[in-house]
């Protein structure tokens, strides 16, 4: 009987040591043999892959912030202190924390100001969608997400093999070592990959913002735009055509990330 069997896993399966194939069959009675290779391969497999993301990108976990809660991703910063799993909001360093909630508060005041108070600005956007795209926005800019290229080699065959069905490649721009942060609180890059900001959380943010906050965003043709942000993803590259973008969203029911939507 013939087994259709995940790119992934056959991939992780042709893992081998040094002294040869890994046999958990040896370890396991034979009704649960086929069922429990195939999951513990692929299960070592990934915690490999894990274990050299961790040891190949200066990257820490960071979430549980109230003030960014969409962020639970990795960001370049340095090890958390006293052996901490990850960054939330008891640890992140106030060279971030600080200058968010500074950020966050100033814009807020501001649209409180005029925009929020009897009358309504915009008969289709409210002050907390405004305040609420803002922050989307301010996070995933102020707090970079930590990406790699692909490096499955099965999925690049098939896509030689299948020339027609151009690769789609997610919004990745690698940021040497001593390369200034576009958040200077970050300091000079240790050598990451970064998986740019979806250019609609800034056009969200546009749009949702009464007019007078002065809020703009560059367009996609631009190079500004180019260098910063990942376009094309999700609405089309003009901007014209929502939800007509290649795919059409930030991220796939598979897991895989083409800009960091936040």
């Amino acid at each position: 009987m013939a087994v259709w069997l995940p790119s992934r896993i056959i991939a992780c399966m042709r893992y081998r040591t040094a002294r040869g194939s890994v046999g958990l069959c040896t370890l396991l009675p034979s009704p649960v043999c086929v069922v429990s290779s195939l999951f513990f391969s692929y299960l070592a497999c990934v915690l490999m892959r894990l274990y050299r993301t961790a040891a190949s990108f200066s990257c820490q976990l960071v979430h549980g912030l109230p003030y960014c809660p969409r962020t639970a991703y990795s960001v370049p910063l340095p090890e958390p202190p006293d052996s901490a799993p990850a960054y939330n909001v008891s640890n992140l360093p106030n060279t971030l924390a600080t200058p968010l909630l500074t950020y966050l508060s100033n814009f807020t005041t501001s649209l409180l100001t005029a925009a929020c108070g009897r009358d309504h600005y915009s008969p289709l956007q409210t002050c907390w969608d405004c305040q609420d795209a803002y922050r989307r926005w301010l996070c995933a800019v102020s707090l970079p997400r930590c990406g790699e290229f692909p490096q499955d080699q099965q999925q690049q065959q098939q896509q030689q093999q299948q020339p027609q069905q151009q690769p789609l490649l997610p919004a990745l721009s690698p940021q040497p070592s001593g390369t200034a942060a576009r958040n200077a609180a970050l300091g000079n890059s240790t050598g990451y990959t970064a998986l740019l900001p979806c250019i609609e959380t800034c056009n969200a943010a546009d749009r949702a913002c009464p007019i007078f906050l002065g809020f703009r965003c560059p367009k996609g043709d631009s190079p500004s735009a180019q260098a910063s942000y990942g376009i094309g993803f999700i609405d089309s590259a003009d901007g014209d055509n929502r939800d007509g973008g290649v795919p059409g969203y930030a991220q796939d029911r598979w897991g895989n990330v083409y800009c960091n939507g936040n």
